[in-house]
């Protein structure tokens, strides 16, 4: 003999969220910047303190400032976009192996102005800011980020 459950209430089966809103989705989330991953080093190329002696600095903190105000949807473009490791060089990613980061599955590229960008570790909506590329657009690209030697 089977022993059958009794129930006052049967639960509806289509019911709906009232709200749209994923908590779990970060690209609706604004960013917000973490400075502790940041080249900090004299004899790098892409150390952080170099973007200070170049005259459009400025630029520089105005960008940080007006992407923490947009959501990283709204940030998603071909100018700002994630990188591959794939796409780094052999330089980026013996530095990221010597910072013991080699366990990323890849960076986010921020567009500044033609010749620069900075390169982040992306964290959700967290951008854990790394690189100061002002070497982009350099004709031989030895010292940008993401050019791969052909």
């Amino acid at each position: 003999m089977t022993k059958q459950v009794y129930t006052k209430y049967t639960p509806k089966a289509q019911k709906k969220a009232k709200s749209k809103y994923n908590p779990d989705n970060y690209m609706d989330k604004y960013i917000a910047w973490h400075l502790g991953r940041m080249e900090l080093d004299e004899n790098s190329d892409w150390c952080w303190n170099s973007c200070i002696s170049i005259d459009k600095n400025d630029d520089l903190f105005q960008k940080l400032c007006n992407y923490e105000k947009m959501k990283l949807s709204e940030v998603q473009n071909k100018k700002n976009h994630r990188v591959d490791l794939e796409k780094l060089n052999d330089r980026a990613i013996k530095e990221l192996e010597k910072k013991r980061l080699n366990d990323i599955v890849c960076l986010h590229s921020f567009h500044i102005n033609a010749t620069t960008r900075f390169y982040c570790i992306p964290m959700g909506n967290i951008m854990k800011l790394l690189w100061f590329d002002p070497y982009h657009s350099n004709a031989d690209a030895k010292k940008a980020v993401c050019r791969k030697k052909k």
